[in-house]
């Protein structure tokens, strides 16, 4: 699935870091969080919830719990 990623039995949200930014989230080509979850459907709705909220802002709001700033 698109930025849906897996290590070991726990699924994780990444997404690509816009060359332009990569001096700030430590020079990474990506950025990789994890979604707390084993379950693939509750991974998949925490990757559509994060996939929103990053067209909206990308990499602004998102804390490294994966959990969304209110």
């Amino acid at each position: 699935m698109h930025y849906l990623a897996k290590r070991g039995t726990t699924y994780y949200f990444r997404r690509p870091v816009p060359a332009e930014l990569r001096p700030y989230p430590e020079n990474r080509p990506e950025w990789m969080v994890s979604l707390g979850t084993k379950d693939r459907e509750t991974a998949n709705f925490h990757r559509c919830i994060l996939t929103l909220r990053f067209q909206k802002t990308p990499y602004l709001g998102v804390h490294e719990t994966g959990n969304s700033s209110d």
